[in-house]
């Protein structure tokens, strides 16, 4: 039947469910069931299961129409499910403007299940909040080809706030970690623009929950999102935003802070990564802005990883952040164009089969970073630099593969410069299993592939481990070489 049923009243049941079924269903009014499911079931064949974590199952819809569910009233119960066959390539099957809330029982619920098959889409626009009975964040997993998150949309599963102990809960959009649960269909699109906003925080004693956003084509990335250790004790939680292409621009916050506990981390994991303000760059799609980089690590570890390469074209600047979070670098080709300046405590630290160093690249404090004192690791096949020589002039361990790894300045230039700060502590440098070769009229004529100085008479310690060093002199001017 194309029937359709609209609810624009009041249903109640106080021990029971509440299950719209119909080709079209629309709820304008409100629908509670706080001991079981409320669900609108859209389509021409739909399964309804005694129990389970999922109860509503909709057959995808056909090429000839489109099944759609509408949500603009009040849902409160234990578990809510919306789902919607679809039909026509991307149209809209399942509309989200109102407010859903999963509370939970007993042993079950606090989960909200938004599913649209086919091609089809789901754009929410309203609030979606979601908490077991225990006082822990509940569940929300939304599942479509394309899904929309508007600007004015909020999905919460924090922890009850009036509960001393609680974690995060999930969100799960689009997919979940890395593309790879198989109960959840991954989305080929995801999109959460700016104003929206992602929930997933403790209570005042637990961790942060989890919150990933995936698609198998395109994410685009603008809004906000949460997933906070408590504030008297906890850790932070998880974050991933994730896709073959990835956007991401300045206006994306992401915390997974901890006031007394470790920062929880943000996974970035596109195919080809570049670091490039404003929505330009030379990798079309691939813009993730280092504004939201810089605000992320006052309250988050962040990893970047990417299959092919990731190139930084403008400057990561988080020297002046509270917060010391850690950043990785992961791909097997690192265009390092611009500086990473790290707050002191920081690591940075990252893995490549090949490392460019641009003409405005610093290897500082590690991979390119002029930092005020953080930590560096890199481990790398290949490293070379185009217009100017290696530098460093924070603590860094540099260490080659097991195959050779090999630092070539290309052209006339030096391969590594290393100079003190102006800390008690200065610098010390550890380089491992690494073939410097080139530096020719290297520093003014002074020659040599490596130049070390004390920098005002402060400590400076390098230490070379089974390396090689050919092409030209190397020049201690103040240094101590180990």
């Amino acid at each position: 039947s194309d029937a359709s049923v609209v609810n624009l009243g009041k249903i109640s049941a106080s021990s029971s469910d509440v299950i719209l079924i119909a080709r079209t269903v629309e709820n304008h009014g409100t629908i509670e069931a706080p001991n079981g499911t409320a669900a609108l079931a859209a389509g021409s064949e739909v399964l309804v299961k005694a129990d389970g974590e999922e109860r509503i199952f909709v057959e995808a819809g056909s090429a000839e129409g489109t099944s759609k569910a509408t949500q603009a009233g009040l849902i409160r119960a234990a578990e809510a499910e919306i789902k919607a066959a679809g039909g026509n390539e991307y149209a809209l099957a399942i509309k989200h403007t109102g407010v859903t809330r999963a509370t939970g029982v007993s042993k079950r619920g606090g989960r909200i299940f938004l599913s649209a098959g086919g091609k089809s889409t789901v754009r929410h626009s309203g609030t979606i909040e979601a908490q077991k009975s225990d006082g822990n964040g509940g569940q929300v997993r939304v599942e479509a080809a394309r899904i929309e998150l508007a600007p004015i949309s909020k999905i919460d599963v924090s922890a009850d706030p009036a509960s001393l102990v609680g974690n995060g809960g999930e969100v799960l959009i689009g997919g979940g970690y890395q593309g790879q649960d198989p109960s959840l269909g991954n989305a080929e699109t995801v999109t959460a623009e700016e104003g929206s906003i992602l929930l997933a925080d403790a209570a005042a004693e637990g961790d942060g929950g989890r919150v990933i956003l995936w698609s198998d084509d395109t994410t685009r990335f603008a809004g906000t999102i949460s997933a906070r250790g408590g504030a008297v004790s906890g850790d932070g939680g998880f974050v991933e935003t994730s896709g073959s292409v990835l956007s991401l621009s300045g206006s994306a916050r992401v915390t997974t802070s901890a006031a007394h506990g470790t920062f929880g981390a943000w996974l970035l994991d596109p195919a080809d990564m570049e670091i490039v303000s404003g929505d330009g760059g030379d990798l079309t799609g691939f813009a993730v802005d280092p504004g939201a980089i810089v605000a992320a690590l006052d309250g988050s570890n962040i990893v970047l990883l990417a299959d092919n390469s990731i190139t930084v074209s403008d400057v990561i600047d988080a020297s002046g952040n509270v917060g010391a979070g850690h950043l990785t670098l992961d791909a097997p080709t690192l265009h390092l164009n611009a500086a990473i300046l790290l707050r002191g405590g920081s690591v940075l630290s990252g893995t490549a089969s090949t490392v460019n160093v641009g003409a405005s690249g610093r290897v500082q404090n590690g991979i390119d970073a002029a930092a005020a004192g953080g930590l560096v690791n890199l481990l790398g096949a290949n490293y070379g630099s185009t217009g100017s020589e290696l530098r460093i002039g924070k603590s860094l361990t540099m260490r080659g593969s097991v195959g050779g790894t090999v630092l070539d300045a290309q052209g006339n230039h030096g391969v590594l410069r290393i100079t003190g700060d102006t800390s008690a502590t200065g610098v010390v440098v550890t380089l491992d299993r690494l073939t410097f070769t080139g530096g020719d009229a290297l520093f003014g004529g002074r020659g040599g592939g490596i130049y070390i100085n004390g920098g005002g008479g402060r400590k400076t310690d390098v230490t070379i481990q089974d390396s090689t060093i050919s092409g030209n002199s190397a020049d201690f001017g103040g240094g101590n070489l180990q």
